[in-house]
Formats: structure tokens, sequence, C-alpha cells
């Protein structure tokens, strides 16, 4: 049953990864407008928004600046977990201090990519943004996994695993996928120093063929959405394993974050839906920080 589950899981991941490269649901998803229809062809003059932004530079910049705002709510929850009285597993208490780190990491590789040479947009360095996407993916993936199996072992009777009350079995292996993404981070960098911005993601051959070709730059690959959607799945299984968490641990303070974790479900619609559209709805970047803190 358990195999049958993850087969499903990892099926769903990979067709969803493959009609976001192929944009096969981007129309019933496009904001429509009179100067853009819905079903009209997508260019990066037609593209609009629905919320009207008057000044979209200054959007962007206001955006750059809530990002490390939300960092003050990051940190407040790092607090909330570490704390004993909240005896929050080892495992997923790692995994958010790796999240942390990832944030850390991520700001200054994001304005390095877009102050390169010939770029726009972070998306449009997609080796950096696959790296993003699988160091977000590892905290998130090991905290479900922490809590999943915590919760798991209370409702069989059995003693804590090892991941719950040590931080060195989740530390190992988020050691082993950060050493991994820096060597693959190293091998793209270095096969074209002089123009590394402009490095396919291995050279795109894990990328299925892509029925059409869209006009926009900054095209996600097949591999990176396959990491966008399996951290989506972990988004949304996090909240069931925390009310879980409190239900079993007798500590009812974990249902009100779980409560305090559901904007993470918009956020992630915010991120995809601007991830169709390269980034280029403002209104949807501002709103990602907001919901964040």
């Amino acid at each position: 049953m358990k195999t049958n589950a993850m087969a499903r899981t990892i099926a769903t991941v990979v067709f969803l990864a493959r009609v976001s490269v192929a944009r096969g649901f981007a129309p019933p998803l496009a904001f429509a407008s009179p100067n853009n229809p819905t079903l009209a062809p997508r260019t990066k003059d037609t593209e609009t928004c629905l919320f009207v932004v008057a000044n979209p530079a200054l959007a962007s910049a206001l955006a750059s600046k809530l990002y490390p705002a939300s960092m003050v709510g990051t940190l407040g929850e790092a607090y909330f977990r570490t704390r004993d009285e909240m005896e929050c597993p080892r495992g997923a208490a790692a995994g958010y201090v790796a999240q942390i780190v990832t944030v850390l990491v991520a700001v200054p590789m994001v304005s390095i990519a877009k102050n390169a040479d010939g770029i726009a947009s972070f998306l449009e360095v997609d080796w950096l943004h696959f790296i993003e996407a699988v160091l977000f993916w590892a905290s998130i993936h090991v905290q479900c996994m922490s809590f999943r199996q915590a919760v798991r072992s209370v409702e069989n009777g059995e003693s804590l695993p090892r991941s719950a009350v040590r931080y060195t079995p989740t530390v190992k292996r988020l050691l082993v996928i950060f050493g991994s993404i820096v060597a693959i981070a190293a091998g793209h960098f270095f096969a074209n120093p002089d123009s590394w911005q402009h490095t396919q993601l291995f050279g795109r051959m894990l990328n299925p063929p892509t029925p059409r070709h869209d006009p926009l730059r900054g095209e996600l690959s097949f591999l990176t959405w396959v990491f966008h959607w399996s951290l989506i799945f972990d988004y949304c299984n996090l909240p069931r394993y925390l009310w879980r968490w409190a239900d079993v641990s007798g500590n009812k303070r974990w249902k009100l974050y779980a409560v305090m974790h559901l904007p993470a479900f918009l956020i992630n619609v915010i991120v995809v839906k601007n991830h169709l559209h390269r980034d280029h709805i403002v209104a949807l970047k501002i709103l990602h920080p907001i919901l964040v803190f």
C-alpha cells in the first residue's frame, strides 16, 4: 500500500512537471484582459496582470525589500521550534534550520544571477533555479518525514525514531544533499566560466520534447518543475503532520502552528502561477513575502 501511494505521488509529480514544461494548463490559469485574451498567443509585450500596478519598477523594488523583512517571522518560527517544551522532533528542527540556510543562500544567488550580463530574471539561469528548488525541497521534505515518523511511532505504541530524538541522522542526510548540490553548481559554473549564466541544466539532456515554443524568456526545465511540484506536495502534507503531532504529543499549540502554515498553500499557488508567466506578474511578487511573514 505504501509503495503504491509513493508510486502514485511520483507519477503525479512527473505528470505535473511535464504539463508545466508544455504549458498545457497555462490558458485556464492565465489572466484575461482586453489586450491579452486568455487563449491569445503570449508574448513579453502582452503579459499583463489582473491586479493594477501603477509603477511596476517601484513594486519590484518594494518586493525586494519585503523579502529580508519576511525573515523576522522565519527566525521567530525557528525559536518556537527549538524550545524544549515544544517537543519538536529533532529532525524537523534540523530541517527548518536548513530551510533558513537555504533562504540565506538563495538571496545573494538571485542577486548575482539578475546582475549577470544578458540576464533580466533569475528564472533565466535555470541551473541556479534548480539548485534553489532542490535545497528548499530537501529542507521541507526532512521536516515532513521527521514529523511523520514520530507520529506513526507514537500511534503504534513504539519508541520515537532516531530522527525524532537526535539531530545526527537528519543532518547527515542534509549534508549529503547539500554537498551534491555544491558539486552540481561547480560543474555547471566551470563548464563555461565566461558565460556561466547561459549554461543549460545538465545540457537539457533530461528535458522531454516540448510541443510548442514559448516566446517568454526564463522557461523552467522539466527537472526544475519536478522539484517544484515535489516541494508543493510536502508543503501540503506538513500542516497535516503538525496537527497529528499535536494530538499524539498532547501539545495543542502545534494545532495553532498548523493553522498558521495554511498561507503556504496560497504561496505555492502564487509561485507556480508567476513561474508560468516567467515572474512578470509584479503584484504576485509582492504578495509572496507578505504571506511568508
